[in-house]
């Protein structure tokens, strides 16, 4: 949705408009004046820019505030997400598989066994 700038000439109307319920060019212009406006004709077309921007509403000649429905009010009190805490430990009650899906035999390898690049000192090595 269009928002204009703070203190701008438009933000203006808006506000005159939603406090109104419902205004025309001639009660704006005789109960708040030209608001800076050298014609009539420029508060006109902001006003219809506004109405096509979905600010506002025009029926006729009559602008009338687009309302739209109050947020619903949310009890803060009751708990939305409940807090995450970590699963209660259970140990492992299954041993790794001794043989694979395809009824292959799965190794056991250990870390030194493995071909990388990291060096293992035995008891033995100086």
């Amino acid at each position: 949705m269009y928002v204009p700038r703070i203190g701008s000439r438009r933000e203006k109307l808006i506000e005159i408009v939603n406090k109104s319920g419902g205004i025309t060019i001639e009660r704006l212009i005789e109960k708040h004046g030209m608001l800076g406006a050298t014609e009539t004709w420029n508060l006109i077309r902001d006003l219809r820019k506004l109405a096509k921007l979905h600010c506002i509403n025009q029926i006729g000649d009559v602008f009338f505030p687009i309302f739209k429905a109050k947020p619903t009010e949310i009890d803060d009190k009751v708990d939305l997400v409940p807090p995450r805490t970590a699963p209660p430990f259970k140990p492992l009650q299954t041993f790794p598989p001794t043989v694979s899906p395809r009824g292959q035999p799965i190794e056991r390898r250990s870390f030194k066994t493995c071909k990388s690049n990291v060096r293992y000192q035995s008891k033995n090595d100086i």
